[in-house]
């Protein structure tokens, strides 16, 4: 997905900018991290760039996707709706079994 395909799901799309913390809990979980404690990190300037940064090459890893960790952190910090939105995208069946697993 590119980056800047924010609008290619408009319920993600949403997510990305006005949830985004709870957004970002998900994308964590579905790559083994803790939903809660990735959300509320999200939350915390400065710490939310790094861990986001890390986390979109753990998905990047886990779909195969081309990158390095400088890129990441770089449009993590410029584009960070944007990002969450593409690894949302990119992890939707994930973000899904996530969710109905938590209900």
């Amino acid at each position: 997905n590119p980056l800047f395909g924010c609008f290619n799901d408009l319920t993600i799309c949403l997510l990305a900018f006005f949830a985004d913390c709870y957004l970002y809990g998900l994308i964590a979980e579905t790559v083994g991290k803790g939903f809660y404690t990735h959300m509320c990190l999200a939350c915390i300037p400065v710490i939310n760039c790094l861990v986001m940064g890390q986390t979109r090459g753990d998905v990047r890893d886990a779909k195969g996707i081309q990158g390095d960790a400088l890129t990441d952190c770089i449009l993590v910090t410029l584009c960070q709706n944007c990002t969450l939105a593409q690894e949302a995208q990119e992890s939707k069946s994930d973000i899904t079994s996530c969710v109905i697993q938590r209900e």
